[in-house]
């Protein structure tokens, strides 16, 4: 038995070829996180939408379909989550070819989106098995999106001086776009608010994951609060909401006295902020309510046994006609859009896919890295419930609200265990 644990032991020291595998080289290292940091912080730096999807294409999609062509880590691909997500993918691929074309688009189309959303799911679980370098793209990306929220407060309310009045801000005003040559133009309210809730939430992980120095604490502050500023004034309830929940689930997951303290002082402004603007409140929650989306969730309802089991096809338009007037062309919640277009198998494939990676998430809260993309997940599953429309779409803001945290919580290695005959001899 002696010698059989000394060949263990021995063994165990010998570099393996996963191992190898895992392991970046800096160059590699650095030409994911160049073609990330594009996707995530292109949103607001690049104008042209043209020109933010061939730059995500060459400098992040075709490095990763290199690296996985002759350095492939089937590690990251051995999981529930993927074998999950596989079935969902193969599940839009087989409806698409079933029903031909559908939305103008045919089967080679949704072959192309989970093409991407594989190679992108790739490249950002690779970067995680380097948690600093992750990290500090994240930061970077978040830094932009806290000076952007700062200029687009300044710029509305100082430079071009609108007046900051609810019922201005809410009928008129909510933000959206920097207003200047393009940049920071998220086209809706409701997107930047889930956008920039991203960044108070990577902006807060890095505040309670280690100790800083005053000045270092205080300018992550500054980002944060001017990244709520930002969320606050599109009145994006949606947003508000899972920025919320998921500020909770990391705050509460997250050790130290740091975290207690934010959490304290987050719960005591917001409970100020409740009683200073109950009329506005009282107007957000009691008279506008759900923003007939409550209309919305009836018609599918209506329309369940049409399609309940094998859906309408991906990329179908959800029609509805409000009784006096306008018209939506999605049910305003993921959920049941994507199963009005993917039908049952749809629906339960991404259910199980979430519920793996909560599931992963949940066994290595202890790392930073998993607390950050289990928060980060948690927030788009709650704005799944009523904003957001679609998932399988080109790269855009999206795939930094769900993507990047599915492909952080894949790529997470599991904890290093040691065996027991080992560690008792």
């Amino acid at each position: 038995m002696g010698l059989l644990h000394s060949v263990r032991r021995l063994v165990s020291q010998v570099p393996s070829c996963s191992t190898r595998h895992t392991t970046l080289s800096p160059v590699w290292q650095a030409v994911l996180s160049l073609g990330l940091f594009i996707q995530i912080a292109g949103i607001l730096l690049i104008a042209d939408g043209s020109r933010y999807s061939t730059q995500v294409h060459l400098l992040l999609m075709l490095p990763s379909l290199v690296l996985l062509l002759i350095r492939p880590d089937f590690r990251l691909w051995k999981q529930p989550a993927v074998l999950a997500l596989a079935g969902l993918l193969a599940c839009l691929v087989l409806n698409a070819l079933w029903r031909a074309e559908v939305g103008g688009k045919n089967s080679g189309y949704w072959l192309k989106i989970a093409l991407f959303v594989m190679l992108y799911i790739h490249a950002v679980g690779r970067l995680t098995s380097h948690p600093r370098t992750l990290i500090t793209v994240l930061t970077l990306s978040a830094t932009v999106a806290a000076v952007f929220a700062w200029m687009t407060v300044i710029h509305q309310f100082g430079i071009k001086a609108i007046q900051l009045d609810y019922a201005t801000i809410r009928e008129n005003a909510r933000l959206y776009t920097l207003d200047w040559y393009g940049l920071g133009d998220l086209k809706y309210p409701v997107i930047a608010g889930l956008y920039y809730g991203i960044f108070v939430i990577i902006l807060s992980q890095r505040l309670v994951a280690a100790p800083h120095r005053a000045w270092q604490a205080g300018l992550i502050l500054l980002g944060i609060a001017g990244l709520c500023a930002y969320v606050l004034l599109t009145f994006s309830r949606g947003a508000w909401i899972a920025t919320l929940t998921a500020g909770l689930c990391l705050l509460l997951l997250s050790p130290g006295r740091t975290a207690r303290m934010l959490l304290i002082a987050g719960t005591v402004l917001l409970l100020c902020m409740l009683i200073i603007f109950w009329p506005e409140v009282r107007n957000e929650w009691l008279v506008r309510g759900a923003s007939r989306r409550d209309l919305i969730w009836l018609s599918w309802l209506e329309r369940l046994p049409d399609f309940w089991l094998w859906g309408e096809g991906p990329g179908k338009a959800f029609d509805f006609t409000y009784p006096w007037s306008g018209s939506v062309d999605h049910a305003h919640s993921l959920y049941l859009q994507l199963w009005y277009q993917l039908g049952l198998p749809g629906i339960t494939l991404l259910i199980v896919f979430l519920g793996c990676l909560l599931h992963k998430g949940w066994h290595l809260r202890q790392q930073p890295v998993a607390r950050l993309g289990l928060a980060l997940l948690i927030l788009a599953m709650t704005a799944m419930l009523w904003d957001v429309h679609a998932l399988f779409l080109r790269p855009n803001h999206y795939w930094v609200m769900f993507w990047l945290p599915v492909g952080i919580l894949i790529g997470l290695p599991p904890p290093l265990t040691t065996d027991p005959q080992q560690e008792s001899s």
